[in-house]
């Protein structure tokens, strides 16, 4: 008697419309086996995986199963069962044939195929066909997915902090896993490291991500195949910081599959299809982008983190800190009943013949920094009282911008309404007297450049006006906000790492001085006095 091994494969996304499950397949080849006195040694299955790859555990043990000189035949339903790439599925034949066996498909066309018994000329077109299908399937889907990504529909599992809302397909905060969101960009804003905070949620026995979603899987009688992880580790907390979905961001549209089954690759930020405020914030936009800054900073420095957990124990200016004379970090010194002090990081690990040693008493850096930022407030606070002194009066001499701003638009619409009556009146003048098209234009072409010059003009003017506008509102937003962590600061005994985050992006100490620098859009600031001195006029009509 003839030995034979089995081959059953579905995959249920691409075998929608002509689904034949794995029982079905397996009797097909038991009932096939028993007409014609074979004797079926093992069926090996790939269940739910796709045709078009050629690495499946099943196919693999049937390609072993071809060095195996007790079996004589390999019986599937089909060619789409054996694959859906037409080289490989043709590649495979052959490689069934070098090895002398003999492949029998009892469904494929009318009367089956016997690669003993039939020609195989038509093979080809066959493998081809089928290829055809899974990739029309493959564009159908994407085409699908296109579309309800550019209408904001929400298509994939929720992010680690949100559960996703049926009846408005949306995602909704969830409390327990939320909280944890926040505890990170909380604990990274107060200096931590990655791994710092990951050793911290792991002490607390927080539910990872996988974790969540296999818990999930299990309450909706599903079993999760990707792999569990019990820990946290940096790589979870990099991809909660840098994800803007937690500020109420839907991004979606992030990877593609140039082919099927290919690796996902990144699409770039412009080509992403992007709903602000799609759902509830669990991280204030502020704080994401500050979060955002000081991850590219810190990774252009090797930042090694503040030391502790707890706030007790912090080294405040670790990351800020540097010797101004060889550019290497100071690191926290503090010894046994004496005040804690900074020191060089070159002079603490080599010694003095690399540098100095740079030494500051951590109460003496706070109070730098005040008085710094005391001095600047005091300027800030000086330009900012000048400044609405000297727009009030203006105000007062010239009437209210706002309905000066009003008065001009009215006017841009009236000059637009002319300009549209005059190119009408043209039209119909060049209908009534075709044979005077030229003349008409040249009688014409004077007034429409008139009004077109008048237009701009009007649009620039306004388009100033708003410009200045915008500028002192904006000066006023930042400075406030610039002012309250200052004052944060100055009123403390101990800033937040958060305040200092805020505000300083880096601190030289020399020898014989301290060096602060603040961070770009503060320094902005200070010189936006400059410039917003000479945008405070307001024109009149």
């Amino acid at each position: 008697m003839l030995n034979a091994v089995g081959y059953a494969r579905i995959s249920r996304d691409e075998d929608r419309e002509n689904y034949s499950s794995i029982d079905s397949q397996r009797l097909l080849i038991y009932q096939y086996a028993s007409r014609h006195g074979i004797n079926i040694a093992n069926i090996y299955v790939d269940d739910n995986i796709s045709g078009y790859t050629f690495e499946r555990p099943g196919l693999k043990r049937i390609r072993e199963e071809l060095e195996n000189p007790d079996i004589q035949i390999v019986i599937a339903k089909d060619l789409s069962r054996i694959g859906r790439h037409n080289a490989l599925t043709l590649l495979f034949i052959e490689e069934v044939k070098k090895a002398g066996k003999r492949l029998i498909l009892p469904d494929e066309s009318i009367g089956g195929f016997d690669s003993f018994r039939d020609d195989d000329d038509i093979i080809g077109i066959k493998t081809w066909y089928n290829e055809r299908y899974i990739k029309d399937i493959s564009r159908k889907i994407r085409s699908s997915l296109k579309s309800r990504q550019e209408n904001g529909t929400l298509i994939i599992r929720p992010y680690f902090g949100y559960k996703v809302a049926e009846k408005q397909k949306k995602l909704v905060v969830e409390e327990e896993t939320a909280s944890v969101v926040r505890e990170i960009f909380r604990l990274y804003l107060e200096g931590n490291g990655y791994r710092k905070i990951a050793e911290h949620l792991n002490e607390k026995k927080y539910m990872t991500p996988s974790m969540k979603i296999s818990e999930e899987y299990g309450s909706e009688g599903k079993v999760f195949k990707n792999r569990v992880s019990n820990s946290w580790r940096s790589v979870h907390i990099g991809r909660i910081l840098k994800n803007d979905v937690y500020t109420g961001t839907l991004r979606l549209g992030k990877t593609r599959r140039p082919e099927i089954k290919s690796k996902a690759v990144k699409v770039p930020l412009e080509e992403q299809y992007v709903f602000e405020n799609a759902h509830e914030a669990i991280i204030a936009k502020e704080d994401f982008r500050l979060v955002q800054n000081i991850i590219s900073r810190r990774g252009s420095i090797k930042f090694r983190g503040t030391g502790s957990i707890s706030t007790k124990n912090k080294n405040l200016f670790s990351g800020i800190l540097f010797c101004g004379d060889c550019g290497e970090y100071m690191v926290a010194f503090n010894p046994m009943g004496k005040k804690k002090s900074y020191v060089c990081g070159a002079y603490h690990r080599r010694g003095k013949k690399y540098c100095s040693r740079h030494r500051i008493e951590e109460k003496e850096l706070i109070n730098h920094i005040k008085n710094n930022l005391m001095f600047i407030k005091t300027s800030l606070l000086s330009f900012i009282n000048t400044l609405n002194n000297d727009v009030e009066n203006k105000i007062a001499k010239s009437g209210n911008q706002e309905n000066m701003l009003n008065v001009l638009r009215k006017r841009l619409k009236t000059l637009n309404d002319e300009y549209r009556v005059l190119v009408s009146q043209k039209v119909r003048d060049i209908s009534l007297n075709p044979d005077f098209v030229d003349t008409i234009e040249e009688n014409y072409k004077e007034m429409e450049l008139d009004k077109l010059h008048k237009i701009k003009a009007l649009r620039e003017q306004i388009e100033n006006m708003e410009e200045r506008q915008n500028i002192v509102v904006s000066f006023h937003s930042k400075a406030d906000n610039a002012v309250a962590v200052f004052d944060g600061i100055i009123n403390s005994d101990v800033p937040s790492r958060r305040s200092l985050e805020l505000t300083v992006k880096r601190i030289n100490i020399y020898e014989n001085c301290i060096e602060v620098q603040l961070n770009e859009d503060i320094d902005q600031l200070c010189e936006y006095q400059v410039s917003i001195a000479g945008l405070s006029e307001i024109s009149s009509v």
